[in-house]
């Protein structure tokens, strides 16, 4: 079984130690990940302890390193699915009034030139809608773009796009340029995602296009700037995260804006 560890201190019955221990938890755990896992232990007075009892505290004051800890696959599962719930709860009201509010910060704190290409994504159902941020940048002489999937294991596709251009259903459902629309290759890109933390790190849907996409654009060009934007219920303590994970420049929500360490 998985478990995490809390970090307690005890005392045994017979009041003779004093313990800093870690005691295990199912998994999951209220959402906290990357748990500081350590043990302590003091001894105050001399143990007068029975044996069977010393016994019983050597075994569950083991050390929790060799403990069946969750994958990161695992911790990614279990959080996106919490996330995922946690966002479809969003009332339609509450997601227009925080797209809404989102457009006002994208619009103030996104520099562009005349000509910079903007890429944002066609919402997936209680995923927020990024359309009002786009359009503001539109109104400044942004390029507008939307991703269009081209398979897994690869990165995503830019088209340009203008609201009354036509649109295809592709992958997961979603609305994405045609195969033949114009080539389009963002400098700021509007990112989807299911979580985020204070530090930039984003949990997306798990195939990686996105990953992808931004190690192959930074590559090129680093003054690519990705724009995570969510509600800000999506925050989370920590998004479990490995080298292939690409930080984001920004996250902005209805409610705060932040920036990588």
């Amino acid at each position: 079984m998985a478990v995490a560890a809390w970090c307690v201190r005890s005392t045994d019955p017979w009041g003779q130690c004093s313990l800093d221990r870690e005691l295990s938890l199912s998994w999951p755990w209220s959402g906290h990940y990357g748990a500081h896992l350590r043990k302590q232990a003091t001894e105050d007075l001399p143990d007068q302890r029975p044996r069977w009892l010393r016994h019983y505290f050597s075994l569950t004051a083991a050390p929790v390193m060799g403990m069946n800890l969750p994958s990161l696959a695992d911790q990614k599962a279990d959080l996106r699915k919490r996330c995922y719930d946690r966002r479809i709860r969003i009332e339609k009201t509450e997601a227009d009034a925080a797209a809404s509010a989102i457009a006002g910060r994208v619009n103030q704190l996104v520099d562009i030139d005349d000509g910079t290409t903007v890429s944002a994504y066609w919402p997936l159902p209680g995923e927020l809608d990024p359309r009002p941020a786009l359009f503001a940048l539109g109104e400044r002489g942004a390029t507008l773009a939307l991703p269009r999937v081209i398979g897994d294991g690869h990165p995503l596709a830019f088209h340009a796009w203008q609201p009354d251009d036509r649109l295809i259903e592709g992958g997961f459902k979603v609305m994405e340029p045609a195969m033949d629309a114009p080539v389009a290759t963002p400098s700021i890109l509007l990112v989807p995602l299911l979580a985020f933390d204070r530090g930039c790190r984003r949990l997306g849907h798990g195939k990686g296009y996105y990953d992808r996409t931004l190690q192959g654009l930074r590559a090129n060009d680093r003054t690519v700037r990705a724009v995570g934007i969510a509600f800000a219920a999506q925050e989370v303590e920590r998004v479990p995260t490995n080298d292939f994970d690409q930080t984001l420049d920004m996250v902005i929500t209805e409610q705060a804006v932040f920036r990588p360490a």
